[in-house]
């Protein structure tokens, strides 16, 4: 299972920061899982469908990386997207659907790889 490689899950890593982040921490030697909704392709890392939206779909992508690979060393959260336009003409549920990625998404990832003091990260319900 654990090689001793460490270890970096990307989220958004289909374009933009995500994916120039996985590069990077490929490039520096890491062993990298980049996710993103859609699915990511890279000649240096593995891809990984999973919707930081989604439970059950944060919870199979962390917990199939724990499987492959013992554990998680670094997560770098930038799945997200932007809502442009000013505040009086976005509707209220287009404002919650952008927090719920860009915040919520992240929090929902950080808390299945990174458990609370002296529990091991399973990618298990809390």
């Amino acid at each position: 299972m654990s090689d001793g490689a460490r270890r970096a899950l990307a989220t958004g890593a289909s374009a933009g920061i995500g994916r120039a982040c996985a590069d990077e921490l490929h490039a520096a030697g890491w062993t990298v899982t980049g996710a993103s909704r859609r699915g990511t392709t890279s000649t240096g890392w593995t891809g990984l469908v999973m919707d930081v939206d989604d439970d059950d779909s944060v919870r199979a992508g962390v917990a199939g990386m724990l499987a492959a690979g013992g554990r998680i060393d670094a997560l770098v959260a930038c799945a997200g997207w932007g809502l442009a336009g000013a505040v009086e003409q976005c509707t209220i549920g287009e404002a919650k659907a952008q927090l719920e990625t860009n915040f919520w998404g992240c929090v929902r990832v950080l808390q299945r790889c990174c458990p609370p003091c002296g529990r091991k990260a399973t990618g298990a319900s809390r």
